[in-house]
Order: C-alpha cells, then sequence, then structure tokens
C-alpha cells in the first residue's frame, strides 16, 4: 500500500485518550492495529509541547495544525504540499477543526484543494444529522438547517474519493439525499479489547459504591443529543427504589466556553437524591474502575447522529446495554442483528422509550435478562475488535478498491 496521511486529533505521549476529542482515542486504536505502513499522522498542536514523534516504526506524528486557528486548512495544506503521499484521509466531526460556522464551510473547500492536488482522499464522518427537529424542535429556521445539512455532506462527499460512515443506518441517511451507494461505505466503531475489566466489588469499594446496589452509569460529555436530562428525570421517579443508583461519568462539551444546556443539566442534578452522582471528565484508570463497577450502561439519546464511542466501551467490559428507541437504527448494522440473533435476545430488551414513565418495569425487564445481555454485548465486542476492524480500513486504502 501507498505511504497515507492521516489527519486527526491525537493523544499526547503516553496516554491513548483526549479530554477534547474522542477521535484522539479512536485514531490512536485505529493506528495501533493497521498495518498499513509509512504513515504521517498530522494532529492538532493542542496544549502539547512535542511538535513530531515516532508513533511506532512506520508511523510518525506530526502535530503541525491548531484548532480554532482561522486558517487552520491553509496550515494543513502547506504541510501536505511537502509530502509525497496521493492518500489522504480525514477523521471529521463537527468542530474538529474548529467552532463555528466558518470551519464548517471551509471543509468542503479545504477537500477540493486536496483533489486539485492529485490526492486520493478518504473522510471518514463520525457524525451525520440531517434532521434537527429532536434537537431544536421549535426553531423557526429548522428547514433551512436541514437543507444546509444536506448540502454539507453532498458537498463532503463530491469532494471526496471516498466517505466512510460507522452506522449502516448513517449510510443509508447519506444515500436518502442522493449521495451515490458506491461511494459510501460502513466501516464500525472499533471496540477495545484490551482494557480488562476489574472484580465488580473491589471495584466499587474503591469508588466508595455500595456494594449490593444496582449501578447504571451514563458515559461521555453531557451533550443535549444524548439527553442527560431525560435520563435524570426519569430516574427522580424512582424515589422508593433505594437499590438502584445512577452515575453520570463524563463532563462539559470541550468547544462550548458557555454551555446552556450542561449549566441547566448541573441545576437539575443539584436538586437530586444522594443516588444519584456526577463524576465529571475521568482518567483512564477511572473509566476501568466506573465500567468494572456497574450493572448496565445507559445511552437516553434524543436522535442517532453517529455510532458511540462510549457504546463500544460497554462491549469492551460487556455490560448489559439499555439505548433509547431513537436508536433503533443500530439495528440496521449487519453485525447487530447477527449478534442478536447469535444470543436468541429480543431487540425489545435493548430498547426503551425514554419519554414513558415506566423504567421501574423496564428495570426489572433488563434484571431478569443480564445473561442475555452480557452475551450480546461479548458477541458485539468479538465482531467490533480492533484488530477486525483495522483490516477493513486496511482494504478501503488500498488503490483500486
Amino acid at each position: 500500500m501507498n505511504k497515507l496521511i492521516y489527519i486527526s486529533p491525537f493523544p499526547p505521549s503516553h496516554s491513548y485518550s483526549h479530554k477534547n476529542s474522542a477521535l484522539a482515542s479512536f485514531s490512536f486504536h485505529l493506528l495501533s492495529n493497521i498495518q498499513h505502513k509509512k504513515i504521517t499522522v498530522l494532529a492538532d498542536a493542542g496544549e502539547h509541547p512535542e511538535v513530531s514523534d515516532q508513533f511506532s516504526p512506520d508511523i510518525t506524528l506530526d502535530r503541525c495544525w491548531k484548532r480554532n486557528h482561522p486558517f487552520v486548512f491553509i496550515q494543513l495544506l502547506l504541510r501536505i504540499r511537502t509530502e509525497k503521499s496521493s492518500q489522504v484521509l480525514v477523521q471529521y466531526e463537527w468542530n474538529v477543526f474548529g467552532s463555528g460556522l466558518w470551519y464548517l464551510i471551509q471543509f468542503p473547500v479545504f477537500l477540493w484543494a486536496l483533489k486539485c492536488m492529485k490526492k486520493r482522499v478518504t473522510v471518514v464522518l463520525h457524525g451525520v444529522l440531517l434532521n434537527f427537529a429532536p434537537l431544536s424542535p421549535t426553531f423557526i429556521g429548522l428547514y433551512l438547517l436541514n437543507g444546509m445539512a444536506q448540502l454539507f455532506y453532498k458537498a463532503v462527499s463530491y469532494q471526496s474519493d471516498r466517505v466512510i460512515v460507522l452506522e449502516e443506518k448513517l449510510k443509508s441517511d447519506l444515500v436518502r439525499i442522493g449521495i451515490p451507494s458506491k461511494k459510501v461505505g460502513w466501516i464500525p466503531h472499533g471496540v477495545d479489547t484490551e482494557l480488562r475489566s476489574i472484580e465488580k466489588q473491589y471495584a466499587r469499594e474503591l469508588l466508595n459504591i455500595p456494594r449490593d446496589c444496582f449501578l447504571f452509569v451514563y458515559f461521555g460529555f453531557i451533550a443535549d443529543y444524548k439527553a442527560p436530562d431525560i435520563l435524570l428525570n426519569q430516574f427522580r421517579t424512582l424515589i422508593d427504589q433505594e437499590e438502584i443508583y445512577l452515575y453520570f461519568v463524563g463532563g462539559k462539551r470541550f468547544h462550548k466556553k458557555h454551555d446552556l444546556y450542561y449549566e441547566r443539566f448541573m441545576n437539575q442534578l443539584a436538586t437530586c437524591t444522594d443516588r444519584i452522582h456526577f463524576t465529571g471528565y475521568v482518567s483512564k484508570e477511572q473509566i476501568e474502575l466506573y465500567l468494572s463497577a456497574c450493572d448496565v450502561m445507559v445511552f437516553p439519546h434524543r436522535t442517532l447522529l453517529s455510532s458511540s464511542g462510549p457504546l463500544s466501551l460497554a462491549y469492551t467490559f460487556e455490560k448489559p446495554i439499555l439505548l433509547s428507541n431513537q436508536l433503533k437504527g443500530y439495528l440496521e448494522s449487519p453485525d447487530f442483528q447477527k449478534a442478536l440473533l447469535h444470543t436468541k435476545l429480543n431487540e425489545e430488551y435493548l430498547f426503551y422509550d425514554f419519554t414513558k414513565n415506566h423504567l421501574k418495569e423496564k428495570i426489572y425487564e433488563v434484571y431478569q435478562n443480564m445473561q442475555k445481555l452480557q452475551d450480546f454485548s461479548l458477541a458485539m465486542k468479538q465482531a467490533r475488535a480492533w484488530p477486525r476492524v483495522a483490516k477493513m480500513y486496511e482494504k478501503t486504502l488500498r488503490p483500486g478498491e
């Protein structure tokens, strides 16, 4: 395979995650498993003092661009001009290069410039949202916003040789707005199979969590599309269930200086029972503790706009999951369906309408099916292990495929 230019945030040295971007951890795992020879990673300089580093014998890391710099794409183009590689892979999510409309408008122009430089460009879209109604149902410019989103994804697709999405449902969404099916590929979010679970009771002892409680964990940034406020309101109805605990393990979104949603959520949280806890951002070691201590990981999302890094961690630790009905699009992914068939699990056990007040009954249903739910997560862990996912990227990056 040809030399590859790889554009993404990347963790600081001696770490595999970054508190400001989930793409950093994603890229760490992918590049740790990929067999593509000679890769130059162009990463966000961020707050890291090092400019360049040798990630492995075949992978060079160059922190050459700064997020929110008005000319971030020019920084990248000038650096890319010095590379002889004809292949470029870009890991993309909203706000990765900067906050605001300016950076969204510039991104397709950046891809066009790469095309003019005769580069073969693959863009991995970590989010696809074509309907903003679940997030802004009363917004007067909703139709305009949805139309602009369609134009953005069409422009990205037109200026790329290949677009990769992380769920089959997101591929269907792009094809539905006229993007050719042959141009869009599906590669699932990888699962870390090397993190090791700690004995549950020992983890709870270290975290000062009651030994016999039934513990739910919401993991990740506090974001409106993930609907932690809905989850909080649901758990408030369980006043009489003293054995049920809920932990929010995560923190504020890095790209918002004044996050009104986060502030409202924290105000709500301040009035809650002591069986509902908020940890803030946690280290890798603490992630292992909290996810080892939990019984069920919960995902109350308002809409499906991306594959979920926290969901992949649920698979890592083989934890039962409870998903909102809005995430039923996951059922379109072949490996998800295969895991359901393999474990003989009724799909309804995985999903719940978080706008209803039947959480007590749903928790009982989950409790009665814990083993099957664990088996499902194990099956997904095996199907999406990073070495298998890396091979899918290798195939995509081969010229002519």
